[in-house]
């Protein structure tokens, strides 16, 4: 019996041995692969670097690229009034248009693996552009411009390498909110920030918020809200922006935050399709909703056509209120900034849902 518990003995001391090599033999496998790993994503950053410092180098020192240097001014945006109307849609769709055609182009250069050179990228924004206009010239991107994109379309095509995502899918889904913000700009230039604006607060990657900002060069810009340009925009749908026809309205229910009023909510209120709107406190109310119109440029009518009670407020230097009635036209200012329209009747109440009708200014 002894020399069997010795047996065991032996075997548990051997067993335990077996156990610590083999823990040890395991921990050192996994530090080599996880070493290994780490190795991996080294390489793969720097072969994504190299690959991008290759093509720039290439693209710089084909022979095409141009020589001596061109002039290095890049010309301003233009600053001249824009009136919305629409024409002024058909505009910001035109431009939407050619930017989306100039990416759809680099799009079928990344598939197949064209070298984003000076003089492709240049070449490819001419042929886009160059059926844009009906009867004079619409300009190319300045020489720092195009030097910009171009290092930008290597960025991109570095990234698509692992995303696998093409540069129209990222833009498409954004061409609407592009469409409202620079609609409601003053000017080329204030359109020009805002779609920088609703580039950078969308979910496109990295790499292509850079290229879609900096294929919209200042002057494609300026060229197509210039009133002495002709860019062929017959095509595009100028009502889209909510101009050039009348829209029947219903009011929908909106919470309001009103400390003057606090009984005075849930209200009444209306939206136009294709106008930017805000729902910031406006005259100490904050709504619910995107009903305050925003940026308002002026003009236009709204006709009350049912309800008990409607109420227009203006911002023009200060507030003002004005009491819509059945069947009567009201002009909206062309000193108004911003402005809704609520059911709070003339005796402070609620009148409840209405339905009214605006008509934009005249193109």
């Amino acid at each position: 019996m002894s020399d069997l518990s010795e047996k065991f003995t032996d075997l548990e001391t051997q067993l335990a041995g077996q156990a610590a090599t083999i823990g040890a033999y395991i921990d050192t496998v996994e530090g080599k692969l996880q070493a290994m790993l780490d190795f991996l994503d080294v390489m793969n950053e720097n072969n994504a670097a190299n690959t991008k410092a290759l093509l720039a180098a290439m693209g710089t020192s084909a022979a095409c690229f141009p020589c001596p240097t061109p002039s290095i001014v890049v010309p301003p945006v233009a600053t001249n009034p824009i009136t919305p109307s629409t024409h002024s849609c058909q505009l910001g769709q035109g431009i939407i248009s050619t930017l989306h055609e100039i990416l759809a182009a680099m799009d079928t250069l990344q598939s197949f693996n064209v070298v984003g050179s000076f003089n492709v990228i240049n070449d490819a924004i001419g042929q886009v552009v160059g059926a844009v206009a009906a009867g004079d010239t619409l300009p190319l991107p300045s020489f720092p411009e195009a030097v910009n994109i171009a290092g930008d379309y290597v960025s991109y095509a570095g990234e698509r390498v692992f995303s696998g995502v093409g540069l129209i899918e990222q833009f498409s889904p954004i061409e609407g909110d592009i469409l409202a913000a620079i609609f409601a700009a003053e000017d080329p230039a204030t359109a020009q920030s805002a779609y920088n604006g609703v580039i950078d607060a969308s979910s496109v990657s990295l790499a292509g918020r850079l290229l879609f900002k900096a294929i919209a060069y200042n002057a494609l810009w300026s060229y197509y809200y210039d009133p002495d340009s002709d860019p062929d925009v017959s095509g595009f749908d100028g009502t889209l922006c909510g101009t050039g026809g009348c829209q029947t309205i219903e009011s929908e229910s909106v919470d309001a935050d009103d400390a003057s009023f606090p009984t005075l909510t849930p209200r009444q209120m209306i939206r136009i399709s294709g106008w930017p709107s805000m729902n910031d406190s406006l005259f100490g109310t904050t709504f619910s909703e995107f009903v305050v119109a925003d940026s308002w440029p002026g003009g236009g009518t709204l006709t009350l056509i049912s309800g008990a009670g409607a109420r227009f407020v203006g911002n023009a230097g200060g507030a003002f209120a004005h009491q819509l009635e059945v069947g009567v036209p009201y002009d909206i200012p062309g000193t108004v900034t911003n402005w809704f329209v609520d059911d709070v009747t003339a005796g402070l109440t609620l009148g409840g849902a209405y339905t009214l009708e605006y008509c934009p200014p005249e193109s």
